[in-house]
């Protein structure tokens, strides 16, 4: 609910220069405590569910601390300060950026716990109520992207993880998992966590005891070490490749990544598991490949490793992706939707040549991600056209009553909101509230679930 979470705090200098606000400036809490003459700190907020859907929406900030608050930006309108508080209208115009901007701080009492919502929003309220009606539908919540420790590959301690009630959630590890924990317990839904590679032992234990004794005991906790380790893009498959050909697991760099990975997904599991002992119905250990037997074969039988995982997951995304212009005429969409469907039909059969090697080591397997992978970086409108296309609706049905019939067991979609962009449009909805009869991919799902999701 409060639209300030999701950001860092931004410094304008007495010149007007825009950037980040260097971290000396801010004390352990990430409150800002040093602003000097002439400067700005400046926050961000996200656009409210009210102004998704298209209406103007009256927004009230709050604050504990003392400094001058405001309000700026273009859809910003009728600003109203009271002591610790501030109104104003967040309008619907183009330009749609609005930010709170603090200035005279005293660093003794600086400005902090800044919040603002919706002025007739639930002031204790965690999150926004469309937002959980929309995501309690769902059985499993993969918080991958909340933990920004994940992809960026950064080293987190316990003691400097993101707590509640500090000043930002953008850094180092993203949002705390009590929030993560607490979402997962009011929607009434399993969580997935996936722990950063470069944490330390102190973390992977307090995280686990974390979740032991605050998740709900009805539900159960997923566990993945980092974010698809097998995948060149991202920094940790280096750094795993290089640990394991430095502790001569393999002769072979990409042998060597998916032998380390195996390793360490062994270690961490073994930690869960310690804390979870007598306690093991209430977790689902997972380790995660690209799709295919190979890969599942590599990581399970080595080290031991499918005797400490519940589970094998990978991410049978369809896709095929488009050249600018690619589609300009009825046929051409036509034949794309063909050739999508097509290769949607290739990704379940690589499914069940990857289920049929977890069955041989005796556990689950399950998706991590999946839905489609079309990309169209030079060509964004073309990509917004196929997403929104009634066929896209009919391909997930396909997807997902074949994954029912030939698989029948959890798969994960990728992602819940996001639109169209140069990097792919991997979201059911594209916003939060958005209605059903305009999101195919959303509507379909949401069909599938009522038919058979129990």
């Amino acid at each position: 609910m409060n639209l300030a979470a999701g950001s860092v705090w931004g410094l304008v200098t007495a010149s007007g220069q825009w950037g980040v606000m260097p971290t000396d400036r801010l004390n352990a809490n990430r409150d800002i405590v040093d602003l000097r003459s002439g400067e700005n700190a400046v926050r961000m907020l996200t656009k409210p569910t009210k102004a998704l859907r298209g209406s103007s929406v009256d927004i009230i900030c709050r604050w504990n601390g003392s400094g001058t608050v405001s309000a700026s930006g273009v859809p910003v309108r009728n600003v109203r300060v009271s002591g610790n508080k501030l109104t104003f209208t967040y309008a619907i115009v183009a330009d749609d950026n609005a930010h709170v901007v603090i200035k005279n701080l005293i660093p003794s009492d600086p400005v902090r716990d800044v919040d603002c919502r919706e002025t007739d929003a639930d002031p204790n309220a965690m999150f926004d109520p469309v937002f959980m009606s929309e995501v309690k539908r769902y059985s499993v919540l993969r918080f991958m992207k909340w933990n920004q420790a994940v992809e960026s590959n950064v080293v987190v301690t316990w003691a400097d993880r993101n707590k509640p009630g500090q000043g930002s959630f953008a850094g180092p590890d993203g949002v705390p998992i009590e929030y993560m924990i607490q979402l997962a317990n009011e929607a009434g839904s399993d969580p997935w966590f996936a722990i950063p590679w470069n944490a330390d032992d102190e973390y992977i234990r307090k995280f686990a005891e974390l979740v032991r004794d605050r998740l709900h005991p009805s539900r159960k906790a997923y566990v993945e070490v980092s974010n698809e380790v097998w995948n060149y893009a991202y920094p940790v498959t280096g750094q795993a490749a290089s640990e394991g050909m430095a502790a001569g697991l393999s002769t072979n760099s990409h042998e060597a990544m998916l032998r380390r990975y195996a390793q360490k997904t062994g270690s961490v599991m073994d930690v869960w598991s310690s804390v979870f002992a007598g306690q093991m119905h209430r977790i689902v250990r997972v380790a995660a490949i690209q799709t295919g037997a190979w890969g599942a074969e590599k990581v399970l039988d080595f080290d031991q490793t499918a005797s400490k995982v519940d589970a094998l997951a990978s991410a049978p995304y369809f896709y095929k992706d488009m050249t600018p212009g690619m589609i300009t005429t009825s046929a051409s969409l036509d034949q794309y939707f063909k050739d999508l469907g097509a290769d949607m039909l290739v990704r379940i059969k690589y499914a069940k040549d990857t289920k049929a090697a977890a069955t041989r080591f005796g556990v689950r397997y399950i998706t991590y991600e999946a839905g489609q992978h079309v990309t169209s970086p030079q060509d964004v409108t073309q990509l917004d056209r196929v997403q929104r296309d009634p066929r896209m609706g009919q391909l997930y049905t396909t997807y997902l009553t074949s994954w029912k019939d030939q698989i029948g067991d959890l798969m994960v979609l990728f992602q819940d909101y996001g639109g169209a962009g140069k990097y792919g449009a991997f979201g059911q909805k594209d916003y939060v509230g958005q209605p059903l009869s305009e999101a195919p991919k959303e509507n379909a799902v949401e069909l599938f679930r009522q038919s058979y999701v129990r």
